[in-house]
């Protein structure tokens, strides 16, 4: 049986302190364990950055959760997604931190954060002092955020305990000419100046640069995104299932981008989607295999392009038909007798790391989508099925409800980045 995100988040944390963990929760902990849409951020000691991942990994386990996805998207930063395998809507996303790090500038250490660390309910937030100063930081970070509207809550956390806050105001800013005292008594605007001090007095030093490019590199190799594809014959339900499917898996990544058949660098798209695809006349055997030939292109050219390019920058990248769809819908593409063709390019191309395949039995697709005939629908079911013996081809029956379709595809995913981060770890 497995538990809610609440109890979840509790948990962990729990099992932190009985490893002796020090740890603190950032900001934001006054609804905690109540878990919104944000990341959870937290800081704990350098040497506990590399022993989360196990811990997660065990924890889920017992719970019937999942680590689904690991980002180290800073020298002192991993970026955690776990995620309830029976419910998938119910998931937590920690983002923890040892010292606090951006844009390549050292910006306030964990001796700072973890400073006497504040029991508050049933976990541990900073001192003021020290939330008051990652507070700051985070306000000049790359983002660009507004003075005004945190500056109340960073005037509160000074009042606290304005010794020590004046103290790391100085060691991050140096002498600006104004105490704190003075600099809240300025209008918002004029704190704006000390983003550019604080870039320019903290940069990386040479050993941090190197460490920051070595995680650039594994980045590079160990991409964190992940692309699908979804095939199936018209009135199998594909555009319900990529637009559940985006909410979602909407936690486990950066970005996402949806493609239509093709990646289209080759040629962008200017014309409005087409009506009826079938009612057009097939070209001629030449220009169809020219034709064939310029979609396989365009599917290399864009697989480096567009895909290898997010999965690195961490996106989900989904194929709404791919080109595969070739064998399937061969009259959608206005083409004739090229299937021998695309059997043999499809060997050639990259492939997604998963492709589901909804399949429905003629007469349920026809009764939803009659522009084709039922003949026709066992034909491409035919093929559909045939797709479903390859590797990372996967079958989706599409007469389940648009819920249960999505929820079975989203699992297909979460298991598969579960997998590879059993791989990784």
């Amino acid at each position: 049986m497995s538990c809610d995100s609440k109890t979840f988040f509790t948990l962990f944390f729990q099992e932190l302190k009985r490893r002796a963990i020090p740890y603190v929760i950032l900001h934001s902990y006054q609804k905690l364990p109540e878990i919104g849409d944000s990341d959870i951020d937290y800081a704990v000691p350098k040497e506990a950055l590399p022993k989360l991942r196990r811990i997660q990994v065990e924890l889920a386990h017992q719970h019937g959760w999942a680590l689904v996805q690991t980002i180290q998207h800073g020298v002192f930063a991993y970026y955690a997604v776990l995620i309830n395998l029976e419910n998938p809507t119910e998931c937590l996303r920690l983002d923890a931190c040892s010292s606090y790090a951006r844009d390549r500038r050292f910006l306030v250490s964990e001796k700072i954060l973890l400073h006497q660390c504040v029991p508050y309910r049933d976990f541990f937030i900073p001192a003021p002092a020290s939330e008051f100063i990652y507070e700051v930081a985070k306000l000049f970070d790359p983002k660009f955020k507004s003075p005004a509207k945190y500056l109340p809550r960073l005037k509160e956390l000074w009042q606290q305990d304005p010794q020590t806050a004046q103290k790391y105001f100085t060691a991050l800013f140096g002498e600006t000419g104004r105490t704190l005292e003075q600099w809240f008594a300025s209008p918002p605007e004029e704190w704006n100046p000390l983003r550019d001090v604080m870039l320019a007095r903290n940069k990386f030093g040479f050993s941090l640069l190197v460490r920051e490019s070595f995680r650039v590199l594994k980045r590079t190799f160990q991409p964190t995104g992940f692309c699908v594809a979804v095939l199936g014959s018209d009135g199998a339900g594909k555009s319900t299932l990529l637009t559940r499917l985006q909410i979602l898996l909407e936690p486990c990544f950066r970005y996402q981008r949806t493609l239509h058949f093709r990646p289209g660098v080759l040629q962008k798209k200017t014309t409005g989607a087409v009506s009826d695809p079938h009612a057009q006349p097939p070209r001629n055997a030449v220009l169809s295999w020219l034709k064939v030939f310029y979609y396989f292109a365009d599917n290399w050219a864009g697989w480096f392009q567009i895909v290898v390019r997010g999965k690195i920058r961490s996106t989900l990248v989904i194929f709404d038909r791919c080109f595969a769809d070739l064998l399937v819908d061969e009259k959608r593409y206005r083409l004739r007798g090229t299937a021998p063709l695309v059997r043999l390019l499809r060997w050639l191309l990259p492939g997604a790391d998963r492709t589901f395949v909804l399949s429905a039995a003629a007469p349920v697709l026809h009764q939803r989508k009659p522009e084709l005939s039922l003949a026709e629908l066992e034909r491409q079911h035919g093929v559909l099925l045939e797709l479903t013996q390859q590797r990372r081809h996967i079958l989706v029956r599409a007469e389940e409800s648009p819920e249960q379709v999505a929820q079975a595809v989203c699992r297909e995913v979460l298991r598969a980045l579960a997998d590879r981060e059993a791989r990784r770890g």
